[in-house]
């Protein structure tokens, strides 16, 4: 039996459902129904590798859903798969940015899905936002809330591409978003945050805009205080724009030279 991620009563979630095709074989049908409970399904698109099932609604508690599937080859089968509705991880205050909902949405918005098998939304975002503090050395400003502070965000004397004030009790929408992205990245290749670092001496530590200056690693290594070993351009592009260097002009993480 196959077990899908939990789901908001009122939320609407997209799954997707991969079956076990031969090499070289494509779907030539695939559906989901409802066996017991009552999760509306709200869209079910098919491709050739597999279907994307959108469901929202369902009262709290399990439902059973049954999957049906053929190939072109002539080969298929049935598949089982069991979902939970509860009130998730988004009713309970974590020590993460954003929302599970809106979680949810930003991967609606951006036609993307979790893995079957991935932890909770709130512990991706978890995870995803202590990838993003992972910043916080570059970061203009400090804790709006002192050391006591949880999170990198909010924070007092912060400044938008290193001329516009950040006021004091917000979290930029570009941090939120940052950390979606890295939760989605954790979800769908656990462990990538981590690493692995880069080539050897091929990343760029700092790249002013206005004049050409590089300094490089001497080894690419992740170093104590030296940002995140794994770097996405996406999030990387996010999260420039509230770092400075010591005489006002902005630089970037990136990868390559």
């Amino acid at each position: 039996m196959l077990n899908w991620p939990d789901k908001d009563p009122e939320a609407t979630y997209r799954y997707r459902w991969n079956p076990p095709l031969d090499a070289g074989d494509k779907l030539a049908s695939a559906s989901v129904s409802v066996v017991s409970g009552d999760v509306s399904i709200q869209s079910q698109d098919k491709d050739d590798a597999g279907l994307t099932v959108v469901l929202t609604g369902g009262s709290v508690g399990p439902n059973l859903l049954r999957g049906v599937w053929l190939g072109v080859s002539g080969q298929g089968d049935d598949k089982f798969i069991a979902l939970t509705v509860r009130q998730t991880e988004s009713d309970r205050v974590v020590a993460a940015y954003g929302t599970d909902t809106g979680f949810l949405a930003w991967l609606e918005d951006h036609g993307l899905s979790l893995p079957a098998d991935a932890p909770v939304p709130a512990v991706l975002r978890t995870r995803g936002t202590a990838y993003v503090d992972g910043y916080e050395t570059f970061w203009t400003g400090s804790r709006s809330g002192g050391v006591m502070q949880e999170l990198g965000w909010p924070r007092t004397g912060s400044t938008l591409n290193c001329t516009i004030a950040v006021a004091d009790d917000v979290i930029p929408p570009p941090v939120v978003n940052a950390a979606y992205r890295a939760a989605w990245l954790e979800a769908s290749t656990p462990g990538i945050l981590a690493g692995p670092v880069s080539t050897p001496g091929s990343r760029v530590k700092r790249q002013k805009v206005d004049v050409i200056e590089r300094e490089f690693f001497d080894d690419g290594a992740a170093k104590m205080g030296g940002g995140p070993a794994f770097v996405d351009s996406m999030i990387d592009g996010a999260l420039r724009q509230f770092v400075c260097d010591s005489t006002g002009g902005a630089f970037m993480w990136s990868l390559g030279s």
